[in-house]
């Protein structure tokens, strides 16, 4: 979908920011989903790409901050419940699971994790002393 729908009111539109979605945020910092659903420092790109892939009317503002984590920039509006969207949620927390997910299943997350995993063993091995 267009970054701006023409001629629609955005104003009513449900906001995501990437906090909602941060597995380092606490739930008193601004985590909206479990810890099981979400992702380690989400990039409101990501999101876009996901709304994309749910092919659901959004609108990318980069100039918006979340007030408790003012560090990471940028917003989106959605709306989840438009006639055209592939989106099976009914309510905004499951939106904001089905986007997590689709954000943890992009192809620049799984690039960046494969490098991490390690062969051998964990634990230094120590010797006794006599």
């Amino acid at each position: 979908m267009a970054s701006q729908p023409s001629g629609e009111d955005t104003s009513t539109w449900t906001i995501i920011y990437p906090t909602y979605l941060d597995k380092k945020a606490s739930a008193s910092g601004g985590r909206r989903v479990n810890k099981a659903f979400a992702v380690e420092n989400p990039h409101v790109e990501e999101i876009r790409a996901a709304c994309e892939k749910l092919k659901v009317p959004y609108v990318l503002e980069r100039n918006k901050v979340y007030p408790r984590d003012f560090m990471n920039p940028g917003r989106i509006r959605v709306s989840f419940r438009h006639p055209g969207a592939e989106c099976k949620s009914r309510t905004k927390c499951e939106f904001l699971r089905e986007i997590a997910q689709l954000v943890a299943q992009l192809k620049s997350r799984r690039e960046a994790a494969s490098p991490t995993t390690s062969s051998g063993s964990s634990k230094p091995s120590r010797k006794k002393k006599k």
